[in-house]
């Protein structure tokens, strides 16, 4: 147990972490990944939310968690505060109670996914660190807490699905060592292994159909499986540190490999959990994911190396070598946060604004394309928007194979007199897209999101 001047000097490093971190926290827009979730628990039920699940192929947790703020009138901000506690006490639970070096902690939590993406980016992935870190604190005590254990790696597996390899092995592990093992079965670990079979089948149970055409957004695509393997390996080991060079991807890569290799020869378990866990994320991300693997999806590989290393002994060199790893991508997060107070992340806020001040009460709102909208559609419920895609009113994003549907809206389909498009930029099509008269009354700032800033066009009847 750690002194009281060291408990004290952990909670001031995590209070002076969480309050840099708010700063940047408040001053972030949504985007529209973001504001997909808010929209999803504002506007539908828990059995609507089940059912259009399978095509976001994300498990419930987080929205079930969010559902209760969002029915009740509450802002988004509940969310992204929600997200941001949640970094915060996995930097404490990473200071006070981790074997790390204070060289490797500082790495760690300096970066860019401690500095900027769990604690900023209001997603799932946000609950994942400090979910994380509570297992691996519990993974040596597993014998004296199964229960509140089994809890812990059922969560995970339902945060998001590229967790699921990782919480299905060390639910495995537990079966085996505290089961199998073992002449007397004690009614505590069979009651764990309950749980944990229960945190995985509820996953199966509601993602199930999701790559076999429930989502076209998210489906298997094995016919350009080198493309995409070469894709994925590009964007695991750059975006995620920003550098855009083969002499850094083949740094990162090399440090990366070392450190899969050191934890080899000291845990040949531990290797198989991170060689399986993070292969499955390859797998996840190649099949399905392979045009956008954005860096908090790297970060959530990280954080299984980050679970290993902090099982496993390590000397001088390994720690140093796990802090370059670390420290690499801080200035990532550094570029990252000066973007988003400098600009914006999403103007969708910015845009919502000008239509509020300046166009008719009573105006249609077309989107193209629909997905990139959503951060508008968030700070408008007031206002209507139509999906050209489904032709209805819409109130979130519907998943369709037939995204490119709503080129074609005439408006002999509704009745409003004011209608506009909002139209994400750049966007190389939009001279292709209209073919009646319209005028360009808005143009927002540049975003940092990809295809989030916007121009509002007025049809012309």
């Amino acid at each position: 147990m750690k002194n009281k001047r060291e408990v004290i000097v952990n909670i001031l490093l995590m209070i002076l972490y969480a309050l840099f971190t708010l700063m940047i926290v408040l001053h972030h827009e949504i985007w529209a990944d973001e504001a997909q979730v808010w929209l999803l628990c504002k506007n539908l039920s828990v059995f609507e939310l089940f059912k259009h699940l399978v095509q976001e192929g994300h498990p419930s947790l987080f929205y079930l968690l969010m559902m209760p703020f969002a029915k009740t009138g509450c802002s988004v901000i509940v969310m992204q505060i929600f997200c941001w506690i949640c970094a915060s006490a996995a930097v404490f639970l990473l200071l006070q109670f981790s074997t790390f070096s204070k060289f490797e902690k500082a790495s760690i939590i300096l970066s860019a996914g401690f500095l900027y993406f769990f604690p900023v980016i209001a997603r799932s992935y946000s609950m994942i660190p400090v979910l994380v870190f509570l297992a691996a604190m519990l993974y040596k005590k597993q014998k004296e807490y199964p229960v509140f254990y089994a809890i812990i790696l059922a969560l995970i597996a339902n945060t998001h699905i590229i967790m699921f390899a990782f919480s299905a092995i060390l639910g495995a592990y537990f079966i085996y060592d505290n089961i199998l093992k073992e002449k007397i079965c004690e009614k505590k670990n069979l009651i764990s292994a309950g749980i944990i079979s229960l945190g995985l089948l509820a996953v199966v149970i509601q993602l199930s159909a999701t790559p076999f055409g429930a989502s076209c957004a998210i489906k298997y695509n094995l016919s350009s499986i080198i493309k995409n393997t070469v894709n994925t390996f590009l964007q695991f080991f750059g975006n995620s540190f920003g550098f855009n060079s083969p002499i850094m991807y083949l740094i990162i890569s090399v440090l990366f490999l070392t450190i899969i290799v050191y934890i080899f020869t000291k845990s040949k378990k531990l290797f198989a959990l991170a060689f399986l866990s993070i292969g499955f994320q390859f797998f996840i991300y190649i099949t399905s994911y392979s045009l956008h693997i954005y860096a908090t999806k790297s970060f959530c590989a990280f954080l299984i190396l980050i679970f290993c290393l902090w099982i496993v002994e390590r000397g001088k060199y390994i720690k140093l070598i796990v802090g370059l790893f670390f420290i690499l991508s801080c200035f990532y997060g550094l570029f990252n946060i000066f973007s988003d107070l400098v600009n914006n992340y999403s103007s969708g806020k910015e845009t919502a604004e000008f239509i509020k001040n300046n166009l008719p009460e009573d105006s249609l709102f077309v989107p193209i394309p629909e997905p990139h909208a959503l951060s508008v559609l968030l700070y408008l419920p007031e206002r209507k928007f139509w999906s050209g895609t489904h032709s209805q009113y819409m109130k979130y994003m519907k998943w369709s194979c037939n995204q490119n549907n709503l080129f074609v809206f005439n408006g002999r389909d509704v009745k409003e007199k004011h209608i506009y498009f909002i139209v994400s930029i750049p966007n190389p099509d939009i001279d292709k897209i209209f073919t009646v008269p319209t005028e360009v009354v808005y143009t927002s700032k540049p975003s940092i999101a990809e295809g989030e800033a916007f121009k509002i066009i007025k049809f012309k009847l």
